[in-house]
């Protein structure tokens, strides 16, 4: 038999919790002395290893009162169903980080917090995967699907957001220049390097992507171009390529 501070310090949970886990029936000790102290045997202290690691993988107390009161599961049925859970939890939180990315690269482009933006940012992100799947096999191949997969979206931590958000803010800033003025030929020529490294010689692939852009229905995650600033581009690109 082991005091409940021997246990305590072997196990590395307070005696509070220790009191706690008694009053709530979760972990009795095995006897209490006459002046009220809790004594724990082997069977008390290896359920509280069980409970300890049950907690670390994110049971809650009710689940795990439940499991180890009953003979309805196996162990290896439950961990498979708390894997299930972990995983999609994991994929909530992601969602979660990459919409608060978003909305601080959104905010960079353009210099406050545009709730319209938001707005759009946050419908592209809570696209049911079924959804944006048939999107994607409707209008590109396999292949251009696996491509699409490497190119930067708002909400991914990569260099090349912050690269094409410094572009679009230089490109709103001079909308009201002539596309083939010498400012609107340097934005539209750093504009297709850009485009050109991220597709290299896939034109095909470039221009489906640059037409997906431009679809207010499109469920996939780019940035929501306003239409002056794709009109802009396309009438200074063209311009670039006449010479």
């Amino acid at each position: 038999m082991r005091s409940i501070g021997e246990v305590a310090q072997m196990t590395k949970v307070s005696v509070r919790t220790l009191q706690y886990y008694d009053e709530i029936e979760l972990l009795k000790p095995t006897k209490k002395t006459e002046g009220g102290n809790r004594l724990y045997g082997r069977n008390e202290i290896e359920k509280l290893q069980q409970i300890i690691a049950l907690k670390f993988m994110g049971y809650s107390l009710e689940s795990i009162k439940e499991m180890l009161g009953t003979m309805n599961h196996t162990w290896e049925e439950s961990l498979h169903q708390q894997l299930q859970f972990v995983q999609k939890e994991q994929e909530r939180l992601n969602h979660i980080e990459k919409s608060i990315r978003a909305i601080l690269q959104s905010m960079a482009l353009e210099k406050e917090l545009n709730w319209d933006i938001v707005q759009q940012l946050m419908d592209l992100y809570q696209e049911n995967t079924d959804t944006i799947k048939r999107y994607l096999d409707e209008h590109f191949t396999q292949e251009e699907q696996n491509n699409l997969k490497h190119l930067p979206h708002m909400g991914d931590d990569d260099g090349r957001v912050e690269e094409w958000i410094e572009l679009i803010k230089k490109v709103k800033a001079n909308l009201d220049q002539d596309p083939s003025s010498e400012i609107a030929q340097s934005l539209a020529k750093k504009w297709m390097d850009q485009v050109n490294t991220m597709f290299g010689e896939n034109e095909k692939l470039r221009d489906k992507s640059w037409n997906q852009m431009k679809d207010d229905n499109s469920p996939l995650g780019n940035y929501p171009l306003e239409p002056k600033v794709v009109e802009f581009i396309e009438k200074a690109v063209a311009e670039l390529y006449k010479k």
